[in-house]
């Protein structure tokens, strides 16, 4: 069970964020960038990154 609450605790937030990139607006950030999507993609692994260390350091992993 505790693992799959750290599963539930890396995706929440990184899926929170797709689904907000995902919907059609004009000024859309990252729209006009040629590297917008590896832009994306690098926060979203940074933030999986130092959410698994998190839990490393508090030994919940």
């Amino acid at each position: 069970m505790k693992v799959f609450t750290i599963i539930t605790a890396v995706f929440l937030p990184l899926e929170l964020i797709t689904a907000i990139f995902s919907m059609s607006f004009e000024s859309m950030p990252f729209k006009t960038c040629p590297y917008g999507f590896y832009i994306l993609v690098s926060i979203l692994s940074l933030m999986a990154l130092i959410l698994i260390l998190i839990f490393k350091i508090r030994k919940f992993l």
